[in-house]
């Protein structure tokens, strides 16, 4: 006779089994974010520097061109491009974070899986991205006193299309 070795399982609801979930990645996005950069707000300021520099070259070389006259865009050129390079680094940021969520070492723990990490990443990048949004449009208000967005909800729609996608 053989022995068999029986190891005993214990049965979750499936409400306690998404808190977990819920709890594992609110407490590894908080990790994620503080090991990212030594100052959390030299991370913050890094992660709004990075569109507003990108968007103000291509500003300014839109009206050294030429091309920012009237008709082309309806409401502030400025928001505008600096609202399409947040969207641009949404994307990009989130599909280099999932990229690279596999080669951590924290696969080597029990409970971290593939799964986990992609969300992790991808939690982190689009969060940053939203403040670094956030601060961008209290800038551009308080700075400029210009504020305009035709349809919020479809801007919303279209960022969390492109964290998707990332």
């Amino acid at each position: 006779m053989s022995k068999t070795k029986r190891t005993s399982t214990v049965k979750q609801s499936f409400w306690v089994a998404c808190s977990a979930f819920i709890t594992l990645v609110y407490s590894l996005v908080v990790r994620d974010l503080r090991t990212e950069h030594k100052n959390a707000a030299l991370g913050i300021l890094i992660s709004v520097a990075q569109p507003l520099v990108a968007g103000l070259i291509f500003y300014g070389f839109i009206e050294l061109v030429g091309g920012g006259g009237a008709g082309h865009v309806r409401g502030d050129n400025m928001t505008f491009v600096l609202l399409g390079f947040v969207i641009f680094f949404m994307h990009i940021r989130t599909v280099t974070a999932v990229t690279t969520a596999l080669r951590e070492d924290m696969l080597n723990h029990q409970r971290m899986s593939p799964f986990l990490l992609i969300c992790v990443k991808a939690i982190s990048s689009g969060y940053k991205l939203i403040l670094a949004l956030l601060i961008l449009i209290v800038m551009n208000y308080l700075l400029r006193d210009v504020y305009e967005m035709e349809d919020l909800l479809h801007f919303l729609a279209v960022m969390f299309w492109c964290w998707m996608g990332g």
